[in-house]
């Protein structure tokens, strides 16, 4: 099977991609992550919030079809995105730039889909973007080192209503420790699978 399978609402829901009561900005998130909907379980719409309709190939371009259906048949899932540079602030209040050789090694976003956090390679805190503002900051404390963690993945909430969180895997980081971030208290810290409990989580 080529390509990611169509989810319903209801799967994307147990997979634990989407809440429990799931608003159009949570479907649109979804879909900004990667998520492939069945159609019509998402309706992209433009920025005054008209529906996007069916897409075809014209000219070489894709272009809105009044007719419905695409070239070649089936519909093209769509994204109105838009391409913006986003500089954090240092807590002076000065343009404080991203780029720099293996700052950050890899991303991950929140399970709640708001948050976008950059893995700390060489930098010494982790980057997060606000996907609803735009914001950029740095949270958590200084981890001096370099290579210190390798690209990371969401860990949904579970069952029994304990939050979500994020992990990053270590490479070079001291003692081997795992990096967690807290979405919902933006709180950051490294733990080594000696401090964690029999069931893997921290004790």
């Amino acid at each position: 099977r080529l390509g990611q399978p169509e989810l319903t609402a209801g799967l994307a829901r147990l997979y634990g991609l989407l809440p429990r009561n799931p608003t159009e900005d949570d479907l649109r998130r979804a879909v900004v992550r990667g998520v492939n909907f069945v159609e019509d379980a998402y309706v992209p719409r433009r920025r005054c919030g008209e529906a996007v309709g069916p897409w075809a190939v014209r000219d070489g371009r894709y272009s809105e079809d009044e007719g419905g259906g695409t070239e070649g048949g089936g519909r093209i899932p769509i994204c109105l995105a838009s391409l913006e540079k986003l500089v954090p602030t240092s807590a002076g209040g000065a343009p404080e730039p991203l780029s720099g050789q293996d700052k950050w090694l890899g991303g991950m976003s929140s399970p709640c889909g708001r948050y976008v956090y950059g893995v700390p390679g060489h930098a010494r805190r982790v980057v997060r973007v606000d996907t609803s503002t735009s914001e950029v900051d740095f949270i958590g404390p200084e981890f001096p080192g370099e290579f210190k963690w390798l690209r990371g993945v969401e860990v949904p909430p579970s069952p029994d209503g304990s939050p979500g969180c994020c992990l990053a895997l270590p490479c070079c980081a001291e003692g081997g420790r795992v990096l967690k971030i807290e979405p919902d208290t933006s709180r950051v810290t490294a733990f080594a699978a000696e401090e964690a409990g029999d069931d893997g989580g921290e004790g």
